[in-house]
């Protein structure tokens, strides 16, 4: 891959970017998961949380918060990751914009930017009513920033690379069941186990997620180790995942 010369060509990013939010929103299939389904599942669990107490109930918004994220991450970044990146290639778009003047991280960056932003704005809509439902506020704001943000940056490295073995979107659903299943598992698993949770199931895809997003609300405000490992695991998710699509990645469909 070509990388730019004399820095991020940001303006190319957000050409690129604004063109493929355009062709997820037209793409009704694309839309509904990517769009209407976290929010769907976020609305419904904000809601339909029962009333356990304080104690209880504060427990139990780590989990209704840390499925919301999860569902976040697996439809709006990963599974959209891949689709975009699949349905360029098969229609030849990507090969188009190769041969334009962009390079070709310019060009990664404006597709893979489309869905991270969606996934944020669909935080803050289901957050807020997550608190018109009772959410306390964050003690360890920054551990829920850390969770989201590398979070994201996971699922969208592992749904570029996931794009290099997808022929198309319609193919997606299957190539994307292994590491949505992974995410998933580790996200239920950690939550689970709490605090005592293992370092197998951290390093599970949503294992440091749930750590990170439990400590923001039980922690006692300060930087916990805990938090450190689960920042660190993500990086992992993230430069591996990276290294790989670097060196697989087709700008053209199989032949």
């Amino acid at each position: 891959m070509s990388v730019p010369g004399s820095g991020l060509a940001v303006k190319g990013v957000m050409v690129i970017a604004a063109t493929e939010l355009k062709l997820v929103v037209r793409n009704r299939a694309a839309a509904a998961l990517a769009l209407l389904m976290p929010v769907a599942i976020g609305a419904y669990l904000a809601f339909k949380t029962p009333d356990l107490g304080a104690q209880g109930q504060a427990e139990l918004w780590v989990w209704v918060v840390t499925l919301q994220v999860a569902a976040l991450l697996g439809f709006t970044v990963y599974i959209t990751t891949t689709i975009s990146f699949a349905a360029r290639r098969q229609d030849l778009y990507l090969k188009r914009l190769r041969s334009g003047e962009q390079s070709d991280l310019v060009i990664i960056l404006g597709l893979a930017v489309p869905p991270l932003l969606l996934s944020v704005l669909q935080l803050a809509v289901i957050l807020g009513m997550s608190g018109v439902g009772g959410l306390p506020a964050p003690r360890a704001w920054w551990f829920l920033v850390a969770a989201v943000a590398g979070g994201g940056l996971m699922c969208s490295a592992v749904g570029v690379l996931t794009s290099v073995w997808t022929r198309g979107a319609e193919s997606a659903q299957i190539t994307t069941a292994p590491f949505f299943f992974l995410l998933l598992m580790g996200t239920v698993l950690a939550m689970r186990a709490g605090p005592d949770a293992s370092p197998l199931q951290l390093a599970l895809p949503g294992g440091s997620v749930a750590e990170l997003i439990r400590l923001a609300w039980t922690s006692d405000g300060g930087v916990a180790s805990a938090g450190t490992a689960a920042c660190a695991v993500l990086a992992g998710w993230v430069v591996l995942p990276l290294l790989l699509a670097v060196r697989t990645f087709r700008w053209s469909p199989r032949q």
